[in-house]
């Protein structure tokens, strides 16, 4: 079930992060993203590393289970 579980994450990542994105780069020029950018402990920064933690998380859940 862990398996399933990790390739419909995969799955939906691909779709929601990079299909769109890709969208949005064709149509503007920029993907949206920024990553973890800002000064040090700001809520830009934050907010960056807070994704990147949730994403790292999703992918641990079903590998650790």
């Amino acid at each position: 079930m862990a398996e399933a579980a990790l390739v419909l994450y995969v799955v939906y990542m691909a779709l929601a992060f990079g299909l769109r994105s890709y969208l949005m780069w064709r149509a503007t020029g920029s993907t949206g993203f920024k990553g973890i950018s800002g000064s040090l402990g700001s809520p830009e920064w934050l907010a960056g590393v807070l994704f990147v933690v949730a994403l790292a998380v999703g992918v641990a859940a079903p590998v650790l289970a």
